[in-house]
């Protein structure tokens, strides 16, 4: 078969539906039919989510999170996917929450975090699968596309660009190398500090223990891959696998950010899909309840109503090294400050 194409529905779903449970990870409460599973690794096992549809899937997606996320960043679009027909897969990474975090360094480099991608999608049998990857989930993606084209349907590129920059997350790999993930937290979240998890919001509370369950190798490992400066896109676009750009449309609350610009180098062009809102991950309150009995006083934003496509547009010629979702650096953000948000520090 062709890379990139499938022909109708397919029986995807019966290696996804044998995947052995386990039990749901933190207190967040996961919607109707969003199953937590395991997928054997060579090293131990990835956490899963998965969803599977009324009949016959129309096909299967598997979906990698970003930096410091986990398979819960997907919790609201799981169920968007299964109404509409599609068995799906989201993954938390090696060493992400309560997947199994090997203590060995290499297994968190950029070729062995597309590997396991490759040997998740080998584990979803009835074709190829369509892989979408949010940010630093989107550059693993990417690679895996690469090294194994005939196992991807499609490529989603959600919020992650072409390339990254040096030290673009030197503090976050020095406080995990050093004193460890809860200086990471309050580096990041000072005004939580010395608040009780008990009087943190759920989302809060499952961010925060989130990021102290995660390998700090996984945040080291993760954060020199968003450093590499080297731009793969015509490799990718050499794959004959359709690529697709997802960006958030600005907000008053976002960063105001020009469309950076890809290179429609595809024999299947590269598309825009302008969604409503933020990628999904939690927007949890900036600042701490004012009295103890007031135990998750503001509620969270949650920003996961995938309600694609909204808008297509044609990419532009040439290249940038902006993120699509962030300035880089020495670009200007043109929106109002804003507090630190717990969970949002860190992509």
């Amino acid at each position: 078969m062709t890379p990139g194409h499938t022909h109708g529905k397919h029986s995807g779903r019966s290696r996804l539906a044998t995947l052995p449970a386990r039990p749901p990870y933190g207190e967040l409460t996961l919607a109707p039919f969003v199953e937590t599973v395991e997928i054997a690794m060579p090293y131990g096992a990835l956490s899963g989510a998965r969803v599977l549809p009324d009949g016959d899937p129309l096909g299967t997606v598997l979906l990698v999170p970003g930096y410091t996320g986990s398979k819960e960043d997907f919790r609201s679009l799981l169920p968007i996917l299964r109404k509409r027909g599609w068995a799906a897969l989201a993954i938390s990474r090696v060493g992400q929450a309560d997947s199994t975090d090997p203590q060995d360094p290499a297994a968190y480099t950029l070729d062995a975090e597309a590997g396991d991608v490759v040997t998740v999608a080998q584990q979803l049998d009835g074709g190829p699968v369509h892989l979408l990857g949010h940010s630093l989930g989107g550059v693993i993606g990417r690679a895996a596309v690469i090294a194994r084209p005939e196992l991807f349907a499609s490529v989603t590129l959600l919020c992650s660009g072409p390339r990254g920059w040096p030290h673009r997350k030197l503090r976050e790999r020095v406080l995990a190398a050093g004193p460890g993930n809860r200086a990471l937290w309050e580096a990041g979240n000072p005004r939580w500090i010395g608040i009780d998890e008990s009087e943190m919001d759920p989302d809060t509370r499952f961010v925060r223990r989130r990021l102290l369950d995660t390998s700090p190798l996984s945040i080291v490992g993760g954060g020199e891959i968003l450093e590499v400066a080297d731009d793969r896109t015509d490799a990718l676009g050499a794959t004959g696998v359709p690529a697709h750009v997802v960006r958030a449309r600005p907000t008053s609350t976002g960063p105001r950010v020009g469309r950076p610009r890809w290179p429609s180098a595809s024999a299947h062009p590269t598309r825009w899909f302008q969604g409503p809102t933020t990628p999904p991950r939690w927007r949890t309150p900036a600042r701490p309840p004012r009295s103890s009995p007031r135990s998750g006083a503001a509620t969270a934003r949650e920003h996961a109503e995938m309600s694609l496509p909204v808008a297509v547009t044609a990419p532009a010629a040439g290249r940038t090294g902006h993120h699509p979702c962030h300035a880089g650096p020495g670009r200007r953000r043109r929106h109002r400050p804003r507090p630190a948000e717990p969970g949002a520090t860190i992509r």
